[in-house]
């Protein structure tokens, strides 16, 4: 679901994902908060990285290259900075960074929000 940018700036600020000074957490914070989840086996693996609680506030994270796992935490911390410094929030613009409210999704996909 697309937040308007206020809310999900909110959003992330109760996730504890910005420190006191309004900067992203440090990379090995995201490492420690993130859970990666694994889609596919073999070479063609997907991963989505979530981080807070499923059915209040989940932040997703949807890498858009196939590759290994620390390459997928590192391109969604990525992510992450360029959601919380910039004010055109190009990924979540694009969907690689979603919020919802409704769990995690059972398969590859987007996860959901209800209000």
């Amino acid at each position: 679901m697309k937040l308007p940018k206020a809310i999900l700036n909110q959003k992330i600020k109760d996730l504890g994902l910005i420190d006191e000074n309004g900067k992203p957490i440090s990379f090995a914070k995201f490492k420690q908060l993130v859970s990666v989840h694994q889609f596919g086996r073999g070479k063609t693996k997907d991963f989505i990285l979530f981080i807070g609680q499923p059915k209040e506030n989940l932040l997703a994270f949807y890498p858009m290259i196939r590759d290994n796992k620390v390459n997928s935490i590192k391109r969604a911390y990525d992510y992450l900075v360029d959601t919380i410094t910039t004010k055109e929030k190009e990924y979540y613009e694009d969907d690689y960074v979603m919020w919802g409210n409704c769990g995690y999704p059972i398969a590859y996909g987007r996860i959901r929000a209800i209000f």
